[in-house]
């Protein structure tokens, strides 16, 4: 029996869950590896200084969270730029930064009871079937399932594309109000809106100044390379997902990219409509399938149509043209890489990478990673011309160490190889 008079214990806040040790530890496993291979020279260093003592470092971001101390720090901003077009905006936050970020997202997305009953519908919207973007456990391979399932089950006819400068167009403080209704916690609210703001280190840069207006200015536009950013869009594009899933039309989407798979033209032109005034409803715009580019397309199921790196084509699935080439081009760029290091081994530091075996173990990891994204492809013989071409530019790369190799002294050449040299130590004083 209940005593009335027996305070009751206040259930702890979502902050709370973000906060603890166990969160943290948590959030710096899932950041840790991609941190430590950043082509980024200020995140390395600031992966490698945490690495170094993880755990003083996970603890004292416990105890500037649990003191109230906890500031997030400021961003660069980096702008991906292509010839004729606008540049892509990218913040890069610092590591500690996106710890706590992480943190947060891993709250929202919790399946532990105790928290998603304090998530109201959260846990409903990320359970979204055909939302396959930036959802733990889903991706590229369950989108590959559903659009071939929707072509067994009759769709003729596809339509897709993608939403135009998705990131800088967020309606944020939509995000935050539908957080705000679902959870009723202000503070974990305003903590969510603190992790998206973005305020950079780098604003008078010039190129920077001058596409200052790319960049999210907090009411509008969530950071293009935070944790936190897919699961904005899957929160904006929630209603848009079971709009058009609905009277036999399927639409597969991976955070702003989606196919539209139904019976005939004319209903897929009637949900193109509805989907562009859904859109404009948001502030959003998708690129046009009429008549057509290599943003948007739409036709025959039969005649082929390409979605998140897959050519869908005639009930088989291969990688796209454009996918395999980008596996060969980074390939190459690693190799030029390492060839470059090869050439400057006399005076290298210890540990300077990538060389010749530092490089080859990450081709081999970049072309696991690969295969087990597209472990869905059923043309193996794309495989193993691709493997034909790997083979010619590893062959390429091995002859042109041993053709540097007789020129080297025997110190030149293990530093060349990527092996350590233990006179290469650094001394306490370095």
């Amino acid at each position: 029996m209940i005593n009335p008079d027996q305070p009751t214990k206040k259930p702890r806040d979502l902050c709370w869950e973000v906060r603890r040790l166990d969160s943290l530890w948590s959030a710096w496993h899932s950041v840790r590896q991609r941190a430590l291979l950043s082509r980024d020279n200020d995140t390395l260093r600031d992966a490698r200084d945490i690495d170094q003592n993880p755990s003083k470092s996970i603890r004292a971001l416990h105890e500037a969270l649990r003191h109230g101390r906890f500031r997030f720090d400021k961003q660069r901003g980096v702008l991906k730029i292509k010839k004729g077009k606008t540049p892509r905006p990218i913040v890069i936050s610092p590591v500690r930064n996106r710890i706590v970020q992480r943190a947060i997202l891993d709250v929202l997305q919790s399946d532990k009871p105790d928290i998603a009953k304090r998530l109201g519908d959260i846990p409903k919207v990320l359970a979204t079937p055909t939302s396959v973007g930036g959802i733990p456990g889903r991706g590229s391979p369950e989108a590959v399932v559903l659009i071939q399932r929707a072509i067994r089950e009759g769709a003729t006819h596809y339509l897709r594309s993608d939403i135009q400068n998705f990131f800088t167009k967020v309606p944020t403080l939509d995000v935050l109000a539908y957080l705000m209704g679902q959870t009723g916690d202000s503070a974990f609210v305003q903590f969510v809106k603190d992790a998206l703001t973005v305020e950079l280190s780098n604003a008078e840069e010039p190129k920077v100044r001058e596409w200052i207006s790319l960049f999210p200015t907090g009411d509008v536009g969530v950071p293009q390379g935070s944790s936190l950013s897919a699961l904005c869009a899957n929160v904006v594009l929630r209603d848009f997902d079971a709009e058009f899933n609905s009277r036999g039309l399927t639409t597969v989407r991976y955070i702003d990219d989606f196919v539209m798979l139904g019976t005939s033209e004319r209903s897929l032109r009637r949900a193109w409509t509805s989907a562009v005034a859904h859109l404009d409803r948001l502030g959003l715009e998708a690129h046009s399938p009429f008549p057509g580019s290599a943003k948007a397309s739409a036709g025959f199921t039969r005649d082929g149509f390409d979605f998140l790196s897959f050519r869908f084509h005639d009930g088989k699935i291969s990688p796209s043209r454009m996918a395999k080439q980008k596996l060969l081009e980074a390939i190459a760029s690693k190799f030029r890489d390492s060839r470059r290091m090869i050439l400057a081994t006399a005076n290298a530091p210890r540990r300077a990478e990538p060389r010749l075996v530092q490089a080859l173990a990450s081709i081999d990891h970049h072309i696991r990673g690969w295969g087990d994204a597209f472990k869905n492809v059923d043309q193996r013989l794309e495989f193993s011309q691709l493997d034909q071409e790997i083979q010619r530019a590893v062959g390429r790369f091995v002859g042109s160490f041993f053709k540097a190799a007789p020129g080297m002294m025997t110190p030149e050449k293990m530093r060349a190889l990527g092996i350590a040299l233990l006179a290469d130590t650094p001394t306490i004083s370095q």
